[in-house]
């Protein structure tokens, strides 16, 4: 992705939602106790995905952080939000 910002600077880069629900199934799967505290998350990582609002999105991330693991919202942060820019429909 960085070869692409230097050839071609004005191109926005959107990430795929698909490939980051991936990547987070990968790495934070195994931080939960369940499928369904699992599946939870998810969800609220799309709902993210899909917020109108940058109130909503904080709301959102607010819940996330209260409600899962935070080995797994460490790795969500660090590696999707910071970026979130690129994928999240508020900022698309």
């Amino acid at each position: 992705m960085k070869a692409l910002a230097e050839v071609f600077p004005p191109i926005f880069n959107q990430l795929c939602r698909w490939h980051i629900q991936q990547n987070i199934l990968k790495h934070c799967c195994r931080n939960f106790n369940s499928m369904p505290q699992f599946e939870n998350f998810m969800a609220a990582v799309k709902k993210l995905a899909i917020s109108d609002t940058e109130k909503d999105t904080q709301k959102t991330l607010q819940q996330i952080e209260i409600d899962f693991p935070s080995q797994a919202v460490d790795y969500f942060k660090t590696q999707w939000w910071y970026g979130r820019e690129r994928w999240v429909e508020l900022h698309v």
